[in-house]
């Protein structure tokens, strides 16, 4: 079994910048105005979302199978597979 609890990005444009928009609002409420700058920053270093959708056909692809989505709340995903080790 695969198990990720990730930062995703959506497929549908609108849907992405109102979830990005979003998140920049909660983080301001937590630090401040420029904090939403300083974490997006931080996630364009050290991170590649990609929609929850292209990770689920990447796993298709090489072999997992009984893939589920346990969980999506605005730009968080977590999601898993099993893969047959046997053949």
């Amino acid at each position: 079994s695969f198990w990720i609890c990730d930062l995703v990005l959506h497929s549908i444009p609108e849907v992405d910048e109102s979830h990005w928009k979003r998140y920049a609002d909660y983080l301001t409420t937590l630090k401040g105005p420029d904090y939403p700058k300083i974490v997006f920053d931080y996630i364009h270093k050290e991170d590649s979302p990609r929609p929850i959708m292209e990770q689920i056909r990447l796993l298709e692809t090489v072999g997992f199978k009984e893939i589920e989505i346990l969980h999506k709340n605005n730009l968080f995903a977590a999601f898993g597979a099993r893969k047959d080790l046997t053949s």
